[in-house]
């Protein structure tokens, strides 16, 4: 009986409410960096992870979100535990579980 409904559990599709998962948010940041100009989201959101001088290898938010693949960061020479936290925080970011501060609304 209990393989019985872990099977039935199984077979069932994880519906989300598509309200509650944003994928893509845009964001304008209110932090400008020490010379007067505004830092770009994606230096906000490395920075605030932890990941510095790896920010200007992508061209917009965007990218960093839909783009960023193991072997591409490979390329970039970031090292393993800074690929594994990106792409961890990058995961969080699309379901709306985390968020730099400077990102949010």
């Amino acid at each position: 009986m209990l393989a019985n409904l872990a099977r039935r559990a199984l077979a069932r599709p994880c519906v989300v409410s598509a309200s509650r998962v944003p994928v893509a948010r845009r964001f304008s940041a209110e932090v400008e960096g020490e010379d007067g100009e505004k830092p770009s989201e994606v230096a906000i959101f490395m920075n605030a992870i932890g990941i510095e001088g790896h920010d200007e290898k992508f061209a917009d938010l965007k990218a960093l979100l839909h783009d960023t693949k193991t072997e591409k960061l490979k390329e970039f020479g970031m090292s393993v535990q800074q690929r594994k936290k990106l792409l961890s925080h990058v995961e969080k970011y699309k379901r709306g579980l985390w968020a730099p501060k400077e990102l949010r609304r």
